[in-house]
């Protein structure tokens, strides 16, 4: 679920660390996401 260490790896590189932790503050994990979105319409 979410990023693999290859990813994360990958992205360090050319994204500062800063902004890394940015991202990752404003992710929402999509397995959650998509079980909100299935209560609300059940």
């Amino acid at each position: 679920m979410g990023f693999s260490n290859k990813d994360f790896d990958k992205a360090s590189k050319v994204v500062s660390e800063t902004q890394l932790y940015k991202q990752a503050g404003n992710s929402i994990v999509v397995d959650v996401l998509e079980k909100i979105f299935t209560a609300m319409f059940e």
